[in-house]
């Protein structure tokens, strides 16, 4: 998978990092259990959700970015193993240098012994600012995965973000 060059086309605005509209290839995704567990509602909302956020093209500017809490990892990790799988859009979507973060997505519904353990996410890179004022920090998706939740930073104050 690897994203669509909009550029010949300055009058057409690319589809975020987010969709799947902006990208050659085959789409890769986790494989997630129907009815298995709820979607985050807190630390994600999408553009339609917001009140006073533009989504119509009616000559405006139109609103595509996700509104996140963007969170940090324990430590880095890649790969598939019993309890973790990412996977990234393009092998060049792997940042060197520094630590994945995440947004959370869905939980799996908590066990029998009342444990919620997994979390769906999507991961992210940090690459500028954004907004009528450009202090919003913008991320942009580079894969997806379900993780433990002990594998994510609660403790540390999430990064308020954009994923575009």
């Amino acid at each position: 998978m690897r994203p669509i060059d909009f550029s010949a086309a300055p009058m057409v605005r690319a589809p975020p990092s987010w969709s799947w509209m902006g990208s050659l290839g085959q789409i890769d995704y986790v494989e997630v259990p129907g009815n298995k567990f709820d979607w985050e509602k807190e630390d994600i909302h999408p553009p339609w959700t917001r009140p006073g956020t533009n989504t119509s093209r009616r000559g405006r500017k139109v609103e595509t970015e996700l509104s996140a809490k963007v969170r940090q990892f324990q430590h880095d990790f890649t790969g598939i193993e019993k309890d973790r799988e990412i996977i990234f859009d393009d092998s060049k979507s792997r940042p060197t240098g520094q630590i994945l973060q995440c947004v959370v997505i869905a939980r799996k519904k908590p066990s029998s012994d009342g444990q919620e353990k997994t979390r769906y996410i999507l991961v992210v890179e940090k690459v500028g600012k954004c907004g009528p004022q450009n202090t919003d920090t913008l991320f942009k998706r580079i894969g997806v995965g379900y993780v433990p939740a002990k594998l994510i930073l609660w403790d540390r104050q999430a990064t308020d973000g954009k994923i575009g």
